[in-house]
């Protein structure tokens, strides 16, 4: 068993509460094609949480996936599927199918690289040329608590490119009751549904006993506001009439570590991640 699977296994083995995060998904729809060529080596920070999740096309002669130790790693048939050419083999998903980690499917997920194509050994079982196909991954943050996320791509070997269509990922850190449906957009998305992060201030960060958040938007909307934890359970709820004023959260009885700030109104939400400090 890898030490990663290992770490995986022992973590959601200490998480038997049943979660019940009220996570949403982040879209990003790259239109005619994000395009990828052999050997690029393109490092990928999927959610913008500042840190790099994976790599794409980093192996010589072939075009797929290398996650980071961690961070990012893909879902596999098993621990122990592999391409003709040596690569791990990816888990194809269809369109509906759950992603999600849990006990009974840690070692599905891969860090080491999964690869569609090889310049030396043509497809991977199951892949054809231009076909779009669904991936699914794990985000991992510094727990090992993932967020779910699928990639819609396809392979052109003759041009030897490989093409990110579109993806998604949930913006809250789940187990056994989290997941994303492969293809699922939720009705959040980069381009439309996002409140602006310059209306928005939340400080201090790192907090220690008291946290203020201030939205000033023009709008009137009145605006919900809910903290998760790591786990991604919400530990608060609060709706705001008066949003341009600056709100007042204590956190003195919260435990140490990362927390989601949650913002929505009618116009969108914003997601923000912070830190508690003993």
């Amino acid at each position: 068993m890898s030490k990663y699977i290992f770490l995986c296994v022992l973590l959601l083995s200490l998480c038997s509460v049943k979660l019940q995060a009220q996570s949403q998904i982040i879209h990003q729809d790259f239109g005619d094609g994000w395009i990828i060529d052999l050997n690029d080596n393109v490092a990928v920070d999927m959610d913008d949480d500042g840190q790099r999740d994976f790599f794409i096309n980093r192996v010589d002669g072939e075009l797929g996936f290398t996650g980071i130790f961690s961070r990012g790693c893909f879902a596999s048939p098993s621990e122990n599927a592999m391409t003709p050419f040596g690569s791990r083999e990816l888990k194809v998903f269809e369109k509906g199918d759950l992603i999600q980690m849990n006990n009974s499917n840690s070692d599905e997920y891969i860090e080491d690289t999964g690869s569609a194509y090889s310049t030396s050994g043509g497809y991977a079982e199951g892949w054809e040329d231009n076909n779009d196909y669904y991936i699914g991954l794990a985000l991992l943050n510094s727990s090992l608590l993932a967020k779910n996320a699928w990639i819609r791509v396809s392979i052109n070997a003759d041009a030897q490119r490989l093409i990110i269509k579109e993806w998604a990922y949930t913006t809250v850190h789940t187990i056994d009751d989290g997941g994303i449906h492969a293809g699922s957009r939720g009705s959040l998305t980069h381009s439309d549904q996002l409140l602006d992060a310059s209306d928005i201030l939340i400080s201090p960060n790192p907090v220690s006993d008291r946290m203020n958040v201030r939205f000033d938007s023009e709008s009137q909307e009145h605006l919900s506001v809910s903290v998760y934890n790591s786990a991604g359970i919400e530990i608060y709820q609060q709706q705001y009439e008066h949003p341009h004023q600056s709100i007042e959260i204590k956190t003195d009885v919260w435990p140490g570590g990362s927390y989601i700030v949650r913002l929505q109104n009618a116009e969108g939400i914003h997601t923000q991640q912070v830190l508690i400090v003993r």
